[in-house]
């Protein structure tokens, strides 16, 4: 991983530690810093290079009192490509302020938008967030009717 996203002297550090989980944690340390678009180019060559690894990180226990929108996050994030719809439908509940909209349609990407919207959505009830769903189910049924459907075979969506 000796990208430019990785000094030598951090390649030479991480590879310098002696288990594993060390050079994980290792790594994990100099990328707190990283921008979301770096984070998302080393998630990417993970993923191309460490599948089996990162399969294995994606996969959650799928429990009764985590909502849809909170198990699914990472997916809904890197698959809902159309934020405008999603944000108008919040606005009409008044869900989100204009000002909270404002600020999420500013981000320069889909991900960064659902990541802004993550980060208001946070704190909010199961209520607030089965009417999220019901706007998602109906701007992106195909996404959402695929998570419903790995859902239920106990597998995950992998990115």
């Amino acid at each position: 991983m000796t990208s430019r996203l990785l000094t030598s002297e951090e390649c030479d550090t991480i590879r310098a530690e002696p288990t594993p989980q060390d050079k994980m944690r290792r790594l994990y340390s100099v990328i707190r810093g990283w921008s979301n678009t770096e984070k998302d180019i080393l998630y990417i060559l993970l993923k191309k290079y460490y599948s089996s690894m990162t399969g294995d990180l994606e996969k959650r226990e799928l429990t009764e009192k985590e909502h849809f929108v909170d198990r699914h996050r990472w997916a809904l994030i890197y698959r809902i490509h159309l934020i405008d719809p999603i944000l108008d439908g919040l606005m009409t509940r008044s869900l989100l302020t204009s000002e909270e909209c404002d600020t999420i349609r500013a981000q320069p990407t889909p991900k960064e938008k659902m990541r802004r919207l993550y980060s208001v959505i946070r704190w909010w009830s199961n209520t607030d967030k089965d009417i999220l769903y019901n706007i998602l189910k109906k701007h992106n049924p195909s996404v959402i009717g695929d998570l419903l459907e790995r859902g239920k075979s106990h597998h995950y969506f992998t990115i």
